[in-house]
């Protein structure tokens, strides 16, 4: 049996991807998002690109994602090799319904922002320093948590270094 010419494989690729693309967004939920918070324009703000996204419990883009943090809301806008299917959009903070800090070793590596929009549970996962912009547009809704004391190297056990890990 012939292989098929490496010329007909380049030319039905990129319909493939562009098929792919576009499943993936209406099966994510992005698409239906992004049909209710269609952005026209970038706002002006703070601009995290290859972010992490959870569209509910079982659909993730992993750093793919571009976010924009405004006064608008939080624009999100998807790598372009990934963007077929997947229009930008801005969530507004009021969407917003948690914030969770990520901690490794007594030192946040990370911040979890939590949102409700159309039923579906999102999370966007930023760096540390998106921490004072969050708090400036949702109005410190989400008080950064109070950290118990800190413990000597001896008096952390490895059930404590576990629970810091997982959360």
């Amino acid at each position: 049996m012939r292989e098929p010419p490496v010329s007909l494989l380049l030319l039905i690729f990129p319909f493939f991807w562009i098929a792919l693309s576009w499943t993936i967004s209406q099966l994510m939920g992005w698409a239906r998002i992004a049909r209710t918070y269609m952005a026209y324009h970038r706002p002006e703000g703070e601009r995290y690109r290859g972010r992490s996204m959870e569209f509910g419990r079982w659909a993730s883009y992993g750093n793919s994602v571009n976010a924009t943090l405004s006064s608008e809301g939080i624009h999100l806008s998807m790598f372009p090799l990934f963007a077929i299917g997947h229009p930008p959009m801005i969530i507004p903070w009021s969407m917003v319904t948690g914030l969770k800090e990520n901690v490794l070793f007594k030192s946040v590596t990370g911040l979890q922002v939590q949102m409700e929009v159309e039923g579906k549970q999102l999370k966007l996962y930023l760096p540390p320093r998106a921490r004072p912009a969050v708090d400036r547009y949702t109005r410190g809704r989400f008080a950064q948590p109070e950290r118990p004391a800190q413990k000597s190297p001896e008096e952390e056990s490895v059930l404590d270094v576990i629970h810091n890990i997982v959360g």
